[in-house]
């Protein structure tokens, strides 16, 4: 697309849809920033909660025996 051959009207348009886009980026900047404030205040809050555990070693698997 050549913006240099594109009306008015339609670099309206682009600025606009432009402009939503940014709109939509911004919100989504906000819901993630408020997700990691509430994620380190509970960090603060509980951090040994944090703490990951360390795997379980595995029970011995019973044996089955074959009927006869």
């Amino acid at each position: 697309m050549n913006i240099k051959e594109i009306s008015i009207s339609e670099l309206k348009a682009l600025a606009y849809d432009q402009l939503t886009l940014i709109e939509q980026a911004q919100n989504n900047l906000k819901i993630i920033n408020q997700e990691i404030l509430e994620r380190q205040n509970l960090q603060q809050k509980s951090p040994e909660k944090q703490v990951v555990p360390e795997p379980k070693e595995e029970e011995p698997k019973e044996t089955k025996q074959k009927k006869k």
